[in-house]
């Protein structure tokens, strides 16, 4: 094995954790602006309607995409 295999392996993992973080990064500032979009749209139309629409579409698109 050559000498600088380990270093470059620390420097991949390290890559990784950072990738990772950033994606968890992103999927929290992507629920945050979420919530606070549906937020703002719930004061609208009321609190009930926008999540139980939300809910049915989640719903609807997962069960289409299944293969049958």
């Amino acid at each position: 094995m050559p000498k600088n295999y380990s270093r470059c392996n620390a420097f991949g993992k390290k890559m990784v954790l950072l990738c990772l973080i950033s994606i968890k990064i992103r999927w929290i500032l992507l629920c945050v602006c979420l919530r606070f979009h549906y937020n703002n749209l719930t004061l609208r139309r009321g609190v009930y309607g926008v999540q139980g629409f939300l809910f049915i579409d989640i719903n609807h698109s997962f069960i289409r995409n299944l293969p049958v």
